[in-house]
């Protein structure tokens, strides 16, 4: 057993001693083989909680463009989210391939020397941060959302967005300064030389903290959804809508339990501890980004039922000529004369009728006002 391992109070199998490496002699970063469960869930889940979010976006984006509505910053506040999500999950798959996450910190020493340790406690700091500004970025979105779509919620909306910028920050610098030096957060030589404080302790205030306004976000519109003048069931569809955020307060709650399950031994063994961690923390914006977009895809959902509407009125109406035409000349040809005298005359045929059924389809997502159909909601440019 190495001495480092050996003051951590890992009892891990010595496999082979390696000399510390210099840092002025050390050019790249080793790759970890991937046979160990979590690995291969962190993998796996970051893939995929990857692409998902940015398909939303981009859906909430192409929903935009339908309307003709040019971006406000609740979108590019999302884009931003959607971008600090996918650099968390690919800073967290770097840390499994190079960092040496799922292998315990003496594993990692008997592998390839320390430097591999101060890489993954390094990953292990820049997720913390990154986490921390997605939060505040969806966040941050949801509420001018509601603020745009409820003018009355404007004053407790933007006290909520102070509080969270506020919080954001403050986890932030939590992390940055709970070590006497910044370094101190990962430098091989002073990890455990008591220069940080209590950084389980920050994990689960930090994370108490980031439940409380979760909670907020998501009960700050109900007031006023009870409020519209729908019926019920319409007005039960929206608030089942906007509960989905249920879902990340959900996630937050597991993240909290998952870190509060951790003790300062577990801490001195970051990179095999934390990863079920690692997996909850990415999930919580990751699915946040998802359904903050899922209101205002209503322009693209009637944009396809539209399509499937024509495209099922095309095939009838095919299929009906063609039998007519497949009688005989005389009627082939009367069929023809009809449809050519129609659109002559600018009479309505049964094309013309599906592309105006598509048409008024399309202008109603153009009309300006507020609706809600389908549990989703549009605001339009100018109210009605």
């Amino acid at each position: 057993m190495s001495a480092f391992t050996a003051s951590l109070g890992l009892d891990i199998p010595h496999q082979r001693q390696l000399p510390l490496i210099p840092r002025d002699n050390y050019t790249m970063p080793n790759s970890f083989p991937i046979e160990r469960r979590d690995q291969k869930s962190i993998i796996a889940v970051g893939v995929v909680f990857s692409v998902l979010p940015a398909v939303a976006v981009g859906m909430r984006l192409v929903s935009r463009r339908i309307i003709r509505r040019t971006l406000d910053w609740s979108d590019y506040l999302i884009i931003a989210a959607c971008i600090t999500v996918i650099s968390y999950w690919a800073t967290a798959l770097a840390g499994v391939v190079i960092g040496g996450l799922g292998f315990h910190v003496g594993e990692i020493i008997d592998m390839y020397g320390h430097v591999e340790v101060e890489i993954a406690f390094q990953i292990s700091f820049a997720l913390q941060i990154l986490w921390a500004v997605a939060g505040g970025l969806y966040k941050v979105s949801i509420l001018l959302f509601y603020i745009d779509i409820f003018p009355t919620l404007k004053r407790w909306g933007r006290a909520t967005m102070v509080v969270i910028f506020c919080y954001t920050l403050s986890t932030a610098l939590a992390a940055l300064l709970v070590c006497e030096e910044v370094e101190d957060n990962w430098d091989y030589e002073n990890l455990f030389q008591g220069k940080c404080g209590d950084r389980i302790l920050v994990f689960r205030v930090t994370g108490a903290l980031n439940i409380v306004s979760d909670v907020v976000v998501l009960l700050l519109p109900v007031h006023n959804v009870l409020k519209l003048q729908l019926p019920l069931y319409r007005r039960s569809v929206l608030l089942a809508t906007f509960a989905l955020g249920l879902f990340t307060c959900v996630i937050s709650i597991i993240r909290l339990a998952t870190l509060s399950s951790l003790s300062s031994r577990d801490f001195r063994d970051t990179p095999y501890a934390i990863m079920q961690t690692v997996i909850w923390s990415g999930l919580e914006p990751s699915v946040a980004v998802i359904l903050a977009c899922v209101p205002l895809l209503r322009p693209l959902v009637l944009r396809v039922r539209g399509g499937v509407i024509s495209s099922e009125a095309r095939t009838k109406s095919v299929s009906a000529n063609g039998r007519s035409l497949g009688m005989s000349a005389a009627p082939r040809a009367l069929a023809y004369n009809q449809i050519r005298d129609s659109l002559a005359s600018g009479m309505p045929t049964p094309m013309t009728r599906v592309h105006n059924m598509e048409a008024m389809l399309i202008s109603r997502d153009a009309t300006p006002v507020t609706d809600v159909e389908l549990g989703m909601i549009v605001h339009m440019e100018n109210a009605s």
